[in-house]
């Protein structure tokens, strides 16, 4: 129970820090919590090594900004556009840690798309074209 408090209190800190450091250098940092989720499921989650654990959220987090490309630039700007894009980046994560026998997990890569999208998509949506 102490080191879940520790830890707990350790992403904490960490997220004012970020914060605070972001209100000094007048960074737009809201969206630290999905950065420090992110982090703290990675360490927390004791499957695989930290080093493919790393990998397979850093390879979703690339295909999370594939899935923005697909839709700015090819698939077309409706909710179809959107749901194929959404698909194909599931799909090819899914055959990416299939094909390494789950050496790369699905969740990190998922996990790691997750963080992109969730941290960008209030930027991409209300952006104009």
């Amino acid at each position: 129970m102490g080191r879940v408090f520790l830890f707990g209190i350790t992403c904490a800190v960490f997220a004012f820090l970020v914060i605070m450091a972001g209100q000094f250098l007048n960074l737009n940092l809201q969206n630290v919590l999905f950065g420090t989720a992110a982090g703290a499921i990675l360490a927390l989650v004791r499957i695989q090594s930290p080093v493919a654990r790393l990998g397979a959220y850093m390879i979703g987090v690339i295909f999370g900004m594939a899935l923005f490309l697909l839709r700015a630039g090819v698939l077309p700007s409706t909710w179809i556009g959107n749901a194929l894009a959404v698909v194909i980046i599931i799909l090819i994560l899914t055959a990416v840690s299939a094909f390494t026998k789950d050496r790369l997990p699905l969740w990190a890569m998922l996990l790691g798309a997750m963080t992109f999208v969730g941290a960008y998509n209030g930027y991409f949506t209300s952006t104009p074209w």
